[in-house]
């Protein structure tokens, strides 16, 4: 879950709130700058489980839903 992810990676707060922020705001965002491999891996799977779209490799967002938000 999200609150596993914060407790296992505080510092990686800020960082996952930006990407849930823009994929919020109908921008994809791009795991691939996220330099731990097994933090990339939680959140893409986080990005799974909220069912977003896979836009490449390491870019997700939330494609044609609207009205749906990652923050809420």
């Amino acid at each position: 879950t999200l609150r596993e992810l914060l407790s296992l990676y505080p510092a990686a707060r800020k960082e996952l709130r930006e990407l849930l922020w823009t994929i919020d705001q109908g921008k994809a965002a791009d795991v691939s700058g996220v330099s731990d491999p097994e933090l990339k891996t939680r959140i893409i799977n986080i990005f799974k489980l909220l069912r977003l779209k896979r836009g490449g490799k390491t870019v997700y967002g939330l494609g044609s839903r609207r009205g749906y938000s990652t923050l809420s």
